[in-house]
């Protein structure tokens, strides 16, 4: 402890001393700063004083009195010009004039004051009893404490009189001074070049000493810095610093002097460095005594941080997690027993001191790595064969070096269980979509076959069989569509449309739908929806009209009486984009939690923890919730939701989210009824700087537009706007191309800032579809998005849409057939082949019939048909190979899939080979009717 004293008391002498040199050169410092300020301050202020002094005069002699200054007195014009002038010379300069006076030679004097309390002139003119001295040079002589400066006023080299102004030097230097005037630090005087001062704001009497100096260097006219005495009221004797400045005012040479107490530093300095070693010495004791303590601490904490090291150590040995640490040289330096197993060693301590293998091209792909963490996972070769290992590494530090820890955990059965249920959900799939497809062939007669005998001339009694036949067909092929949407929700599979529709009717077509299909049942099924409910809007209305009247079969299926209400608000909004709420409320079967979550497919709120009803699973209300989480929102449902007339409750309550986009187009400036041919519609394209799309470009030219194609560049909006003065020459429709190489919502936006969507119809064309894409359009005010690939008739559809008046023969192709149409119907199935020629028939439609693609290709090269209904799968030529050569020789032949198999890549596979579109079978006349209408050409 003594020796801890002692070292603190030399650490204290070492620090004071330090200080002292510090504070010794912090004092030489300071004064020098206080030396660079003072030259400063008397430099600034010398400069004010010089540019007075060069000025004060000059502005005197250009006061104007007409050449004449008898005339001052005599004529009125001239004297009050000449009183203006005056008085603003004298504005100017008040702070060193107090009073200007101006004579002849015949006695005429006027004089010009300033009450500075009321801020007011004082003039006026007399005649002097006596004529006063008329001074023929200028002249400067004192009167008392002020000085007065004479300048005659010259005609032709003849004085005529004295302009007199009365000067202030005090007053002058007092305000001056007042700019930088500190009192506690320091203060202005100054001194003639006599040694006489002046003028001092010092605030006390004091007699400077050793000012020789200035006024030696004032006569020099030179510019300087002194270190002297001066002594105060009382004989006392003070150190100061001074700078000092030749001035030279109407003649008069002095000198400007600012000084500084030099006591002021030191009294600053010795106080500063008495505390600083106080504190300082008291510190040095205070961190003596935490520093035992702490090193006490310390040493308590090393023992408990050993005893847990250890611990953990043994702990690493003896856990199923392979542990190594490895230097930066990948020497292994511990290990524990299950590192030593991975790697086929006796035991860790043989691993130790080996070099530690490079993995990282042993990576293996699987989708446990993201479930596990932020490591990765390799395959590491064993006697026993490839095991499987996520592996983590960890910076750590080891026995004072920096370390490598790499975790290893044995995942093979994880990997292998993993491997068999993604095989199992494949071949889930794979099955269900078989099922379907097996299903619905055999589907396809029975609702065909009902469909004709609904329509058949039959007993009541047989009309009525008919018609359950028909529902229960209904019913079947409704069961497997929600098998076949579950399977694909669960496989990542299901699509999502994005497209434009109006809430309020799908709504009404959900509950028309339920009520036609329960005519007998006694529930009043209504519909609410909030006046803040937007109605056009973008989303999937197919899948949101699955969801509703999945939720409300299943409403009907448990409500005896009452009623079932659907409403509708909108519970949050962000710009364009809307959160809608769905409440669907019945007074049917009250359900426990249990039965809730088997209902939903998971688990979701309730009331009642028990009850007497339940009823078997069904798919609706799962894949309801399934589509609701796929569209962004949730799902909740709650039991009871409502009390009856007895106060009893019962009923459930579902409540669901959907988010979808406002669909509000920019209103157009522009008069759209008198284009009736699209060779009017002026059509500008914009591409990107690649290049352009010759198939857009090829479907452009068969519709008719008169085309002419720019890529978009910083200008092209100025282009655009100057070519609205055109008149009915100018563009009317811009057609903007999305290519995964030119992004054409930038062009939209440029369009869109500059006031150009307005003034135009604008379209645009991409190869690519992601989602949000039609949302983006419509806030950029793009009146339609195309997706290829699309056929001429799309884009004639389209324009028909925003330019009513065209002529419904521009949208028809010119065609050689006869207004009844001719369907060549393709399938292997006989069965398939009579039903929908059968269905064909009721259409009045003459249908022929191959039964496989060859015959169909025979078929269609030796006659034109209308429209060729193509199955898909079929043995030695498939529709897709068929259709190709069928394309090959008649690139304008119409032909519609239909399939079974309506999975997504089959659609997309259809999109891409050529054909329309793909009808899903079992199929209806209403969507055979829709085909016809379609595609069908009249002469």
């Amino acid at each position: 402890m003594r020796r801890t004293f002692i070292a603190a008391y030399g650490a204290f002498m070492l620090l004071m001393l330090v200080t002292a040199l510090f504070y010794f050169s912090l004092y030489r410092n300071q004064i020098e700063y206080s030396n660079k300020l003072l030259d400063r301050q008397v430099m600034i202020a010398g400069s004010d004083i010089d540019n007075t002094s060069m000025y004060i005069v000059s502005d005197l002699t250009e006061i104007d009195f007409s050449d004449d200054i008898t005339l001052f007195f005599s004529d009125p014009e001239v004297n009050e010009r000449a009183k203006e002038k005056m008085k603003l010379y004298y504005s100017k300069y008040g702070d060193i004039i107090v009073g200007l006076m101006l004579y002849n030679t015949d006695g005429y004097v006027y004089t010009l004051f300033k009450d500075e309390e009321r801020n007011s002139w004082l003039d006026g003119s007399y005649r002097a009893q006596s004529v006063p001295v008329i001074h023929t040079v200028e002249k400067l002589e004192t009167d008392r404490d002020r000085y007065r400066y004479y300048l005659p006023v010259l005609k032709d080299g003849k004085v005529l009189g004295n302009m007199v102004i009365t000067i202030d030097f005090r007053r002058y230097f007092s305000g001056i001074f007042a700019k930088y005037n500190l009192e506690q630090y320091q203060w202005q005087w100054v001194i003639s070049d006599s040694g006489t001062v002046i003028f001092d704001n010092s605030g006390k009497e004091i007699s400077y000493l050793n000012t020789d100096r200035i006024v030696g260097a004032l006569e020099m006219g030179n510019s300087g810095r002194l270190a002297h005495t001066m002594r105060v009221a009382g004989g006392e004797v003070q150190e100061i610093l001074s700078s000092y400045y030749p001035v030279n005012l109407f003649g008069l040479d002095f000198g400007l002097v600012f000084s500084a107490h030099t006591e002021f530093f030191q009294k600053f300095i010795v106080r500063n460095s008495l505390i600083l070693g106080m504190v300082t010495m008291l510190t040095i004791l205070f961190i003596i005594l935490l520093f035992r303590r702490f090193l006490k601490k310390q040493s308590q904490t090393l023992n408990i941080k050993t005893s847990s090291e250890e611990s953990l150590l043994s702990l690493l040995d003896q856990m199923p997690v392979g542990f190594i640490i490895y230097n930066q040289g990948r020497e292994i330096l511990r290990a524990n027993r299950q590192s030593a197993t991975l790697f086929g060693f006796e035991d860790e301590a043989s691993m130790n001191g080996k070099l530690m293998p490079d993995l990282s091209r042993n990576e293996y792909i699987s989708d446990i790595a993201g479930q596990l963490g932020q490591g990765k996972v390799i395959r590491l070769p064993a006697p026993g064969g490839e095991r499987i290992i996520f592996l983590n590494s960890i910076p750590v530090t080891y026995e004072g070096v920096s370390s490598t820890m790499d975790a290893l955990i044995d995942i093979t059965s994880l990997e292998l269980a993993r491997r068999q249920e993604a095989d199992a959900n494949v071949a889930k799939s794979e099955m269900l979509a078989r099922m379907s497809f097996e299903i619905r062939t055999p589907l396809n007669g029975i609702l065909g076959m009902t469909e004709m005998l609904n329509r058949s001339d039959l007993p009541e009694d047989s009309k009525e069989v008919a018609r359950l036949l028909r529902r229960s067909a209904d019913l079947l092929l409704t069961i497997i569509n929600d098998i076949f949407d579950v399977s694909k929700v669960e496989t990542g599979k299901m699509i999502l449309d994005e497209i434009p529709f109006r809430l309020r009717d799908e709504v009404a077509y959900c509950v028309n739908l339920i009520r036609r299909q329960n005519p007998e049942s006694p529930v009043k099924i209504e519909s609410d929806i909030e006046q803040a409910v937007p109605e056009n809007i973008i989303g999937d209305p197919y899948r949101l009209r699955q969801v509703i009247t999945n939720l409300m079969t299943n409403s009907v299926a448990g409500t005896q009486s009452g009623s079932i209400r659907l409403s509708c608000r909108v519970t949050k909004s962000e710009g364009n984009s809307f959160i809608l709420e769905f409440t669907l409320t019945d007074t049917g079967n009250t359900y426990t939690r249990a039965e809730i979550k088997r209902l939903f497919g998971d688990y979701i709120t309730a009331l009642s923890e028990r009850s007497d009803w339940a009823e078997d699973l069904k798919l609706g209300p799962v894949l309801a919730r399934q589509l609701t989480e796929l569209m962004g929102g949730e799902l909740k449902a709650e039991s009871p939701a409502v009390k009856d007339a007895s106060g009893h409750e019962k009923g459930l309550k579902v409540t669901f989210t959907v988010r979808v986009h406002l669909n509000e187009k920019i209103s157009k400036n522009i008069d759209l009824g008198r284009y009736s041919d699209p060779a009017d519609i002026r059509t500008l394209v914009i591409t990107g700087p690649h290049g352009r799309d010759d198939d857009f470009l090829s479907i452009m030219h068969k519709v008719g537009l008169p085309v002419s194609v720019t890529s978009f560049q910083k200008h092209t909006a100025s282009q655009i706007k100057a070519g609205l003065k055109s008149g009915q020459a100018r563009n009317i429709l811009l057609v903007l191309f999305d290519e995964p190489d030119n992004d054409g919502f930038v062009a939209a936006r440029t369009l869109l800032d500059e006031g150009l969507t307005s003034e135009h119809i604008v379209m645009m064309f991409t190869s690519r579809d992601p989602k949000g894409h039609y949302a983006r359009c419509v806030d950029l005010g793009i009146d339609h998005l195309l997706v290829k690939p699309f056929a001429t008739e799309d884009l004639m559809s389209v324009l028909r849409e925003h330019f009513p008046s065209l002529k419904e023969q521009s949208a028809r192709l010119n065609s050689d057939k006869s207004d009844v149409p001719v369907v060549l119907v393709v399938d292997d199935n006989y069965l398939n082949r009579k039903v929908v020629g059968s269905l064909l028939k009721v259409l009045g439609v003459v249908a022929e019939y191959a039964a496989g693609g060859a015959e169909a290709v025979d078929m269609a090269r030796e006659k034109s048909y209308d429209l060729i209904l193509m199955d898909l799968i079929m043995p030695e030529i498939d529709g897709f190979e068929a259709a190709r050569i069928i394309f090959g020789f008649n690139p304008s032949c119409q032909i519609v899939a239909l399939s079974a198999d309506n999975m997504p890549e089959t659609r997309l596979r259809t999109e891409q080979s050529g054909m329309k579109e793909l009808l899903a079978k079992p199929v209806t006349v209403e969507e055979l009717r829709r085909v016809i209408d379609r595609y069908h050409k009249h002469a």
